[in-house]
């Protein structure tokens, strides 16, 4: 050892040596070999920038599975729903996510409810019905 040596290994540890000697061998090599390492250094990133990737679209998706549950039951569990069951489903299943529960709500407040008779096939038959039973009722009265 030389008297530098000696007087900087009475200032640092040993352990600072080896870390500053290994630290200017690393950027000598760089020095050296500025293209290897700038190849090193970007590939490095990309793989980094790609597994990041991969690791937030999969959460994306959770999280995007999460949120079209909550507003499908949030649609379907309002008193919007009742007597408009099939048309909230199709707007909870077939509408932009852009498009939140309240605003699909609203969409179906302005819907019409079920018939209680049911489709325009049976509310004809019970129009046919009550003309025919009111044409009973007239014909004893003559």
């Amino acid at each position: 050892m030389t008297d530098d040596t000696t007087a900087a290994a009475g200032r640092y540890t040993l352990e600072q040596i080896e870390e500053a000697r290994a630290e200017a061998f690393n950027s000598a090599r760089a020095e050296a070999y500025p293209e290897a390492h700038a190849a090193g250094l970007a590939a490095g990133r990309a793989a980094g920038v790609e597994e990041a990737h991969a690791a937030g679209y999969a959460e994306g998706e959770v999280l995007g599975r999460i949120e079209f549950r909550q507003r499908a039951a949030a649609i379907m569990q309002s008193p919007e729903t009742k007597g408009r069951e099939d048309s909230a489903l199709h707007l909870a299943l077939n509408t932009p996510l852009e498009m939140d529960a309240e605003a699909v709500i609203g969409l179906l407040a302005t819907l019409p409810r079920a018939s209680a008779v049911g489709s325009i096939g049976e509310r004809a038959q019970a129009t046919v019905r009550r003309f025919n039973s009111d044409d009973d009722a007239n014909a004893t009265l003559h």
